[in-house]
């Protein structure tokens, strides 16, 4: 799991976006931030599926390398446009910027699910791979 740092920093940017075009999607964090719709109302749901921490130099200097993966849900029959598109515009959010002190890489573009035959939601989502450098005044 990222740093509360790295969850806030995420937290902060999506619920500061507006789309380009069409309603804002429910947004679902882990461990109970936000409720998952009904099928087939789409949503997003942010993961933190890898945080890997290490010293960077024997001082006091840490880096988190990791990566949010933000999942975006939408109706099957719907066409893949849409999410494509929603996916498309979360990349941009983060591409290349630093906020907070969190810096983001280069997202992925949106990957397609395989599964997507197999349930009444399409399924398809973004990898946003970040570093974090921060001291750790605790340490000796």
């Amino acid at each position: 799991m990222a740093k509360k740092h790295v969850v806030a920093t995420v937290k902060q940017v999506l619920t500061d976006w507006t789309p380009v075009s069409g309603g804002k999607p429910d947004i679902v964090y882990p461990y109970g931030d936000g409720q998952i719709p009904a099928a087939p109302s789409p949503y997003l749901f942010v993961q933190f599926p890898v945080a890997n921490g290490e010293r960077t130099t024997h001082s006091r200097s840490f880096v988190e390398e990791g990566a949010a993966r933000i999942v975006i849900f939408s109706e099957a029959g719907g066409g893949i446009d849409w999410p494509l598109e929603i996916g498309e515009q979360l990349a941009a959010l983060f591409r290349a910027k630093k906020i907070n002190g969190v810096e983001f890489l280069t997202p992925t573009s949106p990957l397609i699910n395989d599964d997507n035959n197999e349930v009444n939601q399409v399924k398809t989502s973004v990898v946003v791979p970040y570093l974090y450098h921060f001291d750790d005044p605790d340490e000796d």
